[in-house]
């Protein structure tokens, strides 16, 4: 207990402009979080306005410590959904708890199990602190995979972190398995990926504000399987995260720094394989199938202005819910305008979407958008 009242007592009186750093013999503790406010405003004339809001994005803390040289563990929690989960969770994607895991590292092979992130998609995978955008690309927002899940990976580096191999074993429900759900079946989901760096230790990492002297390239090759049981399965996007039947996603990525230049893109798709008389198979009779897909791909550049610590993005990216359906694709066009404080750790990001009109209407799939937002790390 009185171990407990000092470290409360230090976090109260230690300067609030980094992260706090606590050691006891073998063991580290780094505590640290960040809040987000954020406005946003609908552009489209005549649109509803009720999505011109202030609201609260982001109140996380987390937890990531080290004991000895071979366990690492991570907590990281998001109080802004704990509301959320009061007045009854609609989007699985918003449950507080966002990573709770162990790690053992050695120089043969590292372990983690837990809940985490999943090792697939590049978009997917970096802190959303560090994007440029204030909202990730549409196939990257997990609505069609899940961007979280608990399980067990192995995970390992080769040739001075050129090669980055990542496999995993997880439940399949994705953000649904903290609320206790599982299929009739109990069957896992696999999920592998692999990385081509060169030079080694890429930094995973959107912008490149340390200007690097010499061009960085990563290319990420990445698949997932999993068959799941008695799920709802239709043509609405939210609805292919999990699907009763087989369901096949993979795809490639790339990443490229050089003197605060970057850029990235990536392309996923899904297959999905419906079990016999379920609601999507019926659906897929209409078109003499038996499988469908859906997927996208985005294409961003970035540049970090050093000497006025400010970044400009501009990406391009569409998502498809189905190939058996023509002219539905979304297409955006986002633009992005960081400013960074870096002696307060404040950061003011503005985004700007452009909806393209869909072919079968000729009308926007979604209302043109501005988003401004301040965040803080402490």
């Amino acid at each position: 207990m009185k171990k407990l009242i000092t470290l409360l007592l230090l976090i109260c009186t230690v300067s609030v402009f980094a992260q706090h750093t606590f050691v006891n013999g073998n063991h580290s503790l780094e505590i640290g979080g960040w809040a987000g406010m954020s406005y946003t405003r609908v552009l489209t004339k005549d649109a509803d306005k009720h999505k011109n809001l202030f609201a609260l994005d982001d109140a996380r803390f987390y937890l990531d410590g080290k004991v000895k040289s071979h366990f690492e563990y991570k907590v990281l929690i998001n109080f802004a959904d704990l509301a959320i989960l009061i007045n009854g969770l609609k989007d699985v994607s918003n449950t507080p708890l966002l990573d709770a895991h162990i790690t053992y590292v050695s120089r043969y092979i590292n372990i983690r199990a837990g809940y985490m992130k999943v090792p697939f998609s590049q978009a997917s995978a970096e802190s959303s602190i560090n994007l440029p955008f204030l909202q990730r690309a549409e196939i990257a927002r997990g609505d069609i995979f899940s961007r979280r899940d608990a399980g067990l990976m192995v995970f390992k580096d080769f040739w001075n972190q050129r090669i980055n191999i990542y496999a995993g074993v997880f439940s399949g429900m994705g953000e649904q398995v903290l609320l206790g759900a599982n299929d009739k079946n109990g069957k896992l989901e696999y999920i592998g990926r692999i990385e081509f760096s060169f030079p080694g230790n890429f930094r995973d990492l959107e912008l490149d504000k340390v200007d690097l002297q010499k061009p960085n390239f990563r290319v990420g090759v990445n698949a997932r399987y999993s068959e799941k049981t008695a799920f709802l399965s239709g043509f609405d996007d939210y609805n292919i995260k999990t699907i009763d039947g087989k369901k096949i996603t993979y795809g490639v990525d790339a990443n490229f720094m050089w003197h605060g230049f970057s850029a990235q893109f990536e392309w996923d798709q899904v297959h999905m394989t419906p079990h016999a008389n379920t609601p999507l198979a019926t659906e897929l009779k209409l078109y003499n199938t038996s499988f469908k897909r859906a997927g996208g791909y985005l294409a961003q550049i970035n540049y970090y202005i050093k000497w006025i610590s400010s970044a400009v993005a501009v990406r391009y990216d569409e998502y498809n819910p189905s190939d058996l359906t023509e002219g539905d694709t979304r297409r955006n066009l986002s633009m992005a305008y960081n400013f960074f404080y870096p002696r307060y750790n404040l950061a003011l990001k503005f985004q700007y979407w452009y909806r393209f009109n869909q072919q079968n209407t000729g009308i926007k799939w979604n209302d043109d958008q501005f988003k401004f937002a301040a965040q803080y790390s402490f």
